[in-house]
């Protein structure tokens, strides 16, 4: 008898054994998903081949109930690419294979009618000025046409982002012409919409932006169409369009690769998505580019040992145009570190805004006060779900833990010992506000940040602000990376030390990382000022200098010493259960049996030869 095997999206590493409805051909079934009940619960599960069994008497199988696709979704691409996430990721193939394939979405009530046949409204002006741009992309297509795989990392030295996007399109523009599909990553949302408008312009119905989680699942169903039958042949997107279902792919540039942030997947599966792109690639002979004005050391290093191609993106002309002023402020006296701003950066705004332009001031502490302390007994307030330091908000006074969200009112007496000395630590970005309205009392200022900005007037702020409706923006990092702001003249980042000493060995490069790209906002004569207790620090000098290459071979020194990527490989294992005694007994079988120690033992030992 024919039995379906099924992957049903749960960490079961397995094919579970069903039967196919009454008159229906198995072989019309695989490739597609269906509804099937596992115990007592119904779920959608994955159909991927099947198998004939001589005697199944004594299986007691189940019938598939529905089928939910009207053609096969599933190729061979999908199976392959979920056995190398099973394999190198620690989850099962279902699980991979719900990443290229949504398991949720949903069919649209009517037919979604596909026009394979869209042609595109593509302009075929050139951009390009520079002959070192030519140069480039002259030189990735020559691979594009070797029709073989080739990784290259394009350091953007001191290009601006049009320029950058220029270079794209032309490259993009050749890959259509060889009927291929051309897949786009940025860091960020805000890029995503921006670059989408400029690309629809150039190639009209022929781009999709891929969807995010806010996207219903009949959309993401028609959107998923779409891109399989090659209605669309350019796909942006972050991350997450990384696995669309792409039939020719040609071509995958991933902007700013560096962002480690958001191209690691930290949920569930702990996915690199530079590694993925570089599988997707190879798997169909195709182009990776990985783009960054900053590189990442692991990137960097196989750059120079020639495992992938490096182009330095430079233009002398623009040399000066795109190398803003970078200044080191550091505290005159024991004083000064008991304020938020030195004299010498209240100076520097002070003269920005008699010219009338724009700041950009970075705290990266929310809230008033960072920890509230019993003066008698010394109990510090804590989340009680989170164990970590609760935060005084004003206007109303609220402590909120800014890892799950609670709220508590600000206690008058302490709970454990009833005294009412309260004392109260660590400034935050409120109280810097009320200190930047005292000082600068004739300028409008605007504070920018997760707990006051909203996503229904997110973009209208953006708009106003680059119209010069707020003279300073006082904001954390997070929330600078994820808009988009026309060139100011000043940015000030506040308590640099802090970015450069946390438990972090990529500490110093996410740091240089951070000040290489804010200097990309400032204008042609505008400055960035980085107010640090530390002006020694090499990370904060090759930042100044915009010496990535002198900060990279001291970094690599560090690295070395301490045997740190990209020296090693670091692995992150996590065991949970319910019990604690029972995660402290499968960490004790795991971790100290002796076949795992003297694995970790050999690999260590190999690394380091």
């Amino acid at each position: 008898m024919i039995v379906l095997e099924i992957a049903i999206p749960i960490p079961l590493n397995k094919m579970l054994y069903y039967l196919p409805p009454k008159n229906i051909d198995p072989i019309n079934i695989v490739g597609r998903r269906v509804k099937v009940q596992v115990g007592k619960r119904v779920c959608n599960a994955f159909a991927i081949s099947y198998k004939e069994i001589a005697n199944i008497s004594f299986l007691k199988l189940k019938y598939i109930l529905k089928i939910l696709d009207d053609h096969p979704i599933i190729n061979q691409e999908a199976i392959d690419f979920s056995n190398y996430i099973s394999k190198n990721y620690m989850c099962s193939f279902s699980e991979a294979l719900t990443l290229m394939i949504p398991i949720s979405m949903k069919l649209p009530k009517k037919n979604i009618k596909s026009n394979i046949n869209t042609t595109a409204v593509m302009t075929t002006k050139k951009y390009i000025v520079n002959l070192q741009y030519n140069y480039v992309i002259d030189l990735i297509i020559k691979s594009i046409k070797e029709k073989v795989y080739n990784s290259f990392l394009l350091h953007n030295i001191n290009v601006s982002w049009n320029f950058k996007i220029e270079i794209y399109i032309n490259i993009v523009m050749y890959i259509l012409k060889q009927n291929k599909i051309a897949m786009i990553l940025l860091s960020e949302t805000f890029l995503v919409a921006k670059l989408f408008d400029i690309l629809e312009q150039k190639f009209g119905a022929d781009i999709v932006m891929w969807y995010n989680k806010s996207v219903s699942d009949v959309e993401k169903y028609k959107m998923f169409l779409k891109v399989k039958t090659r209605n669309k042949k350019i796909i942006i997107g972050t991350r997450s369009a990384v696995f669309a279902p792409l039939e020719n792919l040609g071509l995958i540039i991933i902007d700013e690769e560096h962002e480690q942030y958001t191209y690691k997947h930290k949920e569930k599966i702990n996915y690199n998505i530079v590694d993925i792109a570089q599988w997707r690639c190879n798997y169909h002979n195709a182009v990776v580019i990985l783009e960054s004005v900053c590189p990442s050391f692991e990137n960097y290093t196989k750059a120079r040992e020639k495992k992938i191609k490096l182009i330095e993106l430079r233009n002398k002309y623009t040399e000066k145009l795109y190398s803003p002023k970078i200044e080191i402020v550091s505290k005159k006296n024991k004083i000064e570190k008991l304020h938020l701003l030195f004299s010498k950066t209240i100076e520097i705004i002070s003269e920005k805004l008699k010219k009338k332009e724009q700041i950009v001031i970075l705290f990266n502490h929310r809230g008033y006060y960072r920890v509230v302390m019993c003066g008698n007994c010394n109990t510090i307030y804590k989340c009680l779900s989170c164990s970590i330091s609760m935060v005084l908000y004003k206007n109303p006074d609220l402590l909120k833990c800014n890892y799950c969200g609670k709220i508590k009112y600000l206690p008058l007496i302490c709970d454990k010992c009833q005294s009412k000395k309260m004392q109260l630590f660590g400034w935050g970005i409120q109280m810097l506000e009320e200190e930047l309205r005292k000082k600068f009392k004739m300028s409008s200022i605007y504070r920018f940040d997760e707990d006051k900005i909203t996503i229904l007037h997110k973009f209208e702020f953006e708009k106003m602000f680059n119209v010069k409706k707020y003279d300073i923006l006082l904001a954390t990092q997070i929330m600078l990376k994820r808009f988009y702001f026309f060139r100011v003249s000043l940015i000030c980042v506040l308590n640099a030390d802090i970015s450069l000493y946390p438990p972090d060995f990529r500490a110093t490069e996410k740091f240089v990382q951070f000040v290489t790209q804010i200097a990309r906002y400032i204008t042609n004569d505008g400055t960035v000022v980085l107010q640090t207790s530390h002006p020694d620090n090499y990370a904060i000098n090759c930042a100044k200098r915009n010496d990535y290459l002198s900060f990279y071979d001291i970094e690599m020194q560090y690295r070395k010493k301490l045997f740190y990527p990209p020296y090693c490989n670091i692995i992150k294992i996590t065991i949970r259960d319910k019990e604690k005694e029972k995660v402290e007994q499968n960490f004790k079988v795991f971790f100290l049996s002796k076949k795992f120690c003297e694995k970790l033992y050999v690999r260590s030992k190999n690394f380091c030869t």
